[in-house]
């Protein structure tokens, strides 16, 4: 509750940046992080909520096609680097509903220049098509002195595993979402260094007499509002550029406009 009333007088409250101007920057900098925890908790829940459904049922699917794709008997194997299985060929595994292939194994091949699988495994290389933008690249790589031996039964455990994983996919996409947002989040710090320069500056269009290190610890406190604002601006489609600067100073000036009676001018 004492963070929620923090937050709120961050946005706008003359008398708390008059108490900033005797805090320690340390206690600044903790708001700051409990800010951007929270910012990006916020995030990654919105996230999951938008694509985590969508993710399970992949997953689900996924696990299904694989164990379903291939026959009983089937067996793929390499050795010596040559490679052996029991598929009539070209075999091809393809995505439910889509033309393109996602395995392709061709033994009586040893290139291709095809792009309609994703992997190529040939008789003594295994080819893989990377998207570049508009176009694709081909990528060639011998098996080497590689052994490779995979059944259907390693097939089925793995495409089960990956069915039972679509279960825990929302809470575990969540962290990962959130971890990613809030070290992303830090470089609000760098961004911080700029905004200081211009809370300084309104400071000292308003006559107030406040050293840099002190306008950046009052920017980690007048970087919240932008900060919230740019979780919101997820939902739309188009964002104003520089707008969460210009709200930054604006509430500079707002908040520091009292402080002038209070503060010694230059």
């Amino acid at each position: 509750m004492q963070f929620l009333r923090e937050v709120g007088r961050s946005v706008y409250s003359p008398s708390f940046y008059r108490e900033l101007l005797t805090r320690p920057a340390a206690s600044s900098f903790v708001y700051f992080l409990k800010l951007n925890a929270v910012v990006a908790f916020v995030y990654a829940t919105l996230f999951v909520f938008a694509m985590g459904p969508d993710i399970r049922v992949f997953l689900a699917d996924a696990g299904s096609l694989v164990t379903h794709a291939f026959p009983d008997n089937f067996a793929f194997e390499v050795s010596g680097g040559v490679a052996s299985t029991t598929v009539k060929q070209p075999f091809t595994v393809k995505w439910p509903g889509q033309d393109f292939g996602l395995v392709t194994i061709d033994l009586n091949a040893t290139s291709t220049n095809s792009t309609s699988s994703l992997i190529y495994l040939l008789r003594t290389s295994v080819v893989s098509v990377v998207p570049e933008g508009e176009s694709v690249k081909i990528e060639q790589r011998t098996y080497g002195n590689e052994s490779v031996s995979v059944t259907k039964h390693d097939i089925d455990l793995f495409g089960n595993k990956m069915t039972g994983f679509a279960s825990y996919a929302a809470p575990l996409l969540t962290l990962l979402v959130f971890v990613m947002g809030f070290c992303i989040g830090l470089l609000r710090l760098v961004y911080l260094a700029g905004a200081a320069l211009l809370v300084w500056i309104v400071a000292k269009l308003r006559g107030l007499s406040i050293d840099y290190a002190k306008a950046y610890q009052l920017s980690m406190h007048l970087v919240t509002f932008p900060a919230l604002l740019g979780v919101a601006s997820m939902m739309q489609s188009s964002v104003v550029p520089f707008l969460g600067t210009l709200i930054l100073v604006i509430l500079a000036a707002v908040n520091l406009r009292s402080l002038q009676q209070s503060l010694p001018l230059e």
